[in-house]
């Protein structure tokens, strides 16, 4: 599964780390309505459902549960993805040019 990174809104603003979203912003259901992905092109109604995961003493960062559920072009039957994730640190925040992938 790709992972999924949210970018300032133009090159030319870089938001404070206060703008970036926290676990809490991020829980619950997020819907793709555009997207220029290849993974996404051949799907519709994609709903990403988030939800937080308990805390364990040796995690780094939070952790999310991911429930993705999509229909292809073709098809009236619901598909659906499960997965486990955490949020990535702001792309800004490792300074221009640098990108990680969690």
């Amino acid at each position: 599964m790709s992972s999924t990174s949210f970018y300032p809104p133009s090159a030319s603003s870089q938001p404070s780390k206060e703008t970036y979203p926290t676990t809490d912003q991020l829980v619950g259901k997020w819907y793709i309505t555009h997207t220029t992905s290849p993974a996404w092109k051949d799907k519709r109604n994609v709903v990403l459902t988030y939800t937080a995961l308990p805390s364990t003493s040796n995690a780094v960062r939070p952790q999310l549960s991911d429930l993705i559920t999509y229909q292809t072009l073709t098809s009236q039957k619901l598909q659906t993805m499960r997965g486990t994730g955490s949020p990535l640190p702001p792309i800004w925040a490792h300074g221009p040019g640098v990108a990680t992938a969690g």
